[in-house]
């Protein structure tokens, strides 16, 4: 190559390699002058493994009668056909209030918008749940154990039963939550330091969707008369030189009712750990739901039974009803896993 081509080459690249340094420093410059991306400019996605408990009073009856198949359930009749004076309740009513507790577990699924106000970092959330409440029979309103009708197991040998040996007899009214529930919340999250820790203080409005399953059952037998005495048989062992029967009375009922309840709830969150682009909070949260609509649920049932060796064919009626208090309340612990990006 010719020394004036060797020149222009050596200052054409000496020209291009001092642009190149030039470009790549104001490139390095413009990069170390742009801001990195705030946590508070995120909207932080989340999820939560919650467990506590639920709890509230209600209110249940049980009650029942007997009425003349003829002309109806309005006309009152004996219970027993043998004795008129028997009257036309079939067995004493119940009527109780209970505190109800029921645990649960589930998942919440929220989202936080960025920061909307430096003081306090405060945000604005909303998520929904799936809280899971573990059933419970609780027997509302109860006399008695109405379990079935059934002797003593070793009744003394020539022992003669009345009705006031039978076992298994009684009323109530029981209630179960049906399971899984439906939630969600919304509200603003406020955050501030302490003891190296990140807290987050979240007041909200909430809404919960849960279903009650009601139960009631009636159990009674009336024995035949024999010269003023009762003489019972459920098992088929009859008494020696006698006849005994007894009308076995069952009723049950079933019905279900859905809730739907809105208030405020409050829940106090700290970070623990960070792992890359996800932070792990644990958590306290506590709230109170008001009941919405009717809160009260009826049902009742009837059969005939007879004509048999008792007598004549009687209607036998039992009715259940069923009420929650206005509020019901919760507390719990939660796992809060959020993704926050990398700084």
């Amino acid at each position: 190559m010719r020394p004036r081509v060797n020149h222009l080459f050596a200052g054409w690249a000496t020209r291009g390699a001092l642009a190149g340094v030039l470009l790549a420093a104001f490139a390095s410059s413009a990069q170390d002058a742009a801001p990195a991306h705030s946590i508070d400019e995120r909207w932080i996605p989340s999820f939560a493994f919650t467990s506590g408990v639920f709890w509230g009073r209600q209110h249940g009856k049980v009650s029942s009668d007997c009425f003349d198949p003829d002309s109806g359930p309005s006309t009152p009749t004996s219970c027993n056909p043998q004795v008129p004076a028997y009257g036309p309740v079939l067995r004493e009513g119940a009527d109780e209030d209970e505190l109800a507790v029921t645990p649960y577990v589930g998942g919440n699924l929220s989202l936080q918008t960025p920061v909307l106000v430096p003081l306090g970092r405060t945000r604005l959330f909303a998520g929904v749940e799936l809280p899971y409440q573990f059933g419970i029979d609780r027997n509302v309103a109860q006399k008695e154990r109405p379990t079935g009708i059934a002797e003593p197991d070793n009744p003394e040998a020539g022992e003669t039963l009345d009705e006031g040996a039978l076992l298994g007899v009684g009323s109530r009214t029981r209630s179960e939550i049906q399971g899984l529930s439906f939630g969600a919340n919304a509200g603003v999250s406020f955050s501030f330091a302490a003891f190296g820790k990140e807290f987050h203080v979240k007041p909200s409005a909430n809404w919960l969707r849960y279903q009650v399953g009601l139960r009631g059952r009636v159990e009674h037998g009336i024995c035949r008369l024999d010269n003023f005495l009762q003489l019972c048989d459920v098992d088929g062992k009859q008494p020696a030189g006698a006849f005994a029967f007894t009308r076995v009375i069952t009723l049950k009922g079933r019905d279900s009712i859905w809730l739907d309840g809105v208030g405020p709830g409050l829940d106090v969150e700290m970070d623990t750990e960070r792992f890359g682009p996800y932070t792990v909070a644990l958590f306290f949260g506590a709230g109170g739901y008001y009941l919405l609509g009717d809160r009260s649920l009826s049902f009742e049932t009837q059969r005939t039974i007879g004509p048999d060796p008792l007598g004549d064919p009687v209607g036998y009626h039992a009715r259940w009803s069923w009420r929650a208090s206005p509020w019901i309340y919760r507390a719990g612990l939660g796992l809060r896993l959020s993704w926050v990006g990398y700084d």
